[in-house]
């Protein structure tokens, strides 16, 4: 037997062409994936981007009040605009939530009670740091319990003079 089998060197070719041509279909794939990906990203709503650039815009000016944590360890809400306002909640992730044990009832216009009804998603699903916008404030999350710190911060920006007029701790006075 020699060293040079032509049946062997003919397969081994055939079998590099082949993964040759898998390998470049499979790159063409991915790279029209990637192509179809950017375009999608790029078409997203425009209600979308304006939503992304208004927070962008909040974030930049407000100035937290006296006892907040920095803006990263809140999860952050806004709905709007209503009345030329946009609202916005920063909370600390879980104060939302009653500890265990303990039971959410709101009072109805009937004047019954009912459990509490989720209007936003829990703190604990959007995650600290990031940042969502709800349908209307009706939406926006409310604290369940308090920790006698800055825990959630109130902030009002009105969109005609694009500017923050109000940002202030829960439960006390306006700084602005």
């Amino acid at each position: 037997m020699s060293a040079f089998d032509p049946f062997r060197t003919l397969a081994s070719q055939r079998c590099v062409a082949d993964i040759r041509r898998l390998c470049d279909a499979t790159t063409v794939l991915a790279f029209r994936f990637a192509a179809i990906g950017m375009f999608l990203g790029a078409c997203s709503a425009p209600q979308d981007r304006q939503r992304e650039q208004m927070m962008d815009q909040i974030e930049k000016q407000v100035r937290l009040p006296q006892g907040a944590e920095p803006l990263d360890k809140y999860v952050r809400y806004y709905a709007g605009p209503d009345r030329g306002n946009i609202a916005a909640i920063y909370i600390l992730p879980g104060l939302d939530e009653l500890p265990p044990g303990e039971v959410c009832e709101e009072l109805k216009a009937n004047m019954s009670s009912a459990p509490c009804s989720s209007q936003s998603p829990k703190t604990a699903e959007v995650g600290p740091g990031n940042r969502i916008w709800v349908p209307d404030s009706s939406k926006l999350p409310v604290p369940l319990r308090d920790t006698g710190k800055c825990g959630m911060v109130s902030v009002v920006y009105m969109v005609g003079q694009r500017r923050v007029v109000e940002a202030a701790c829960f439960g006390q006075d306006v700084s602005y």
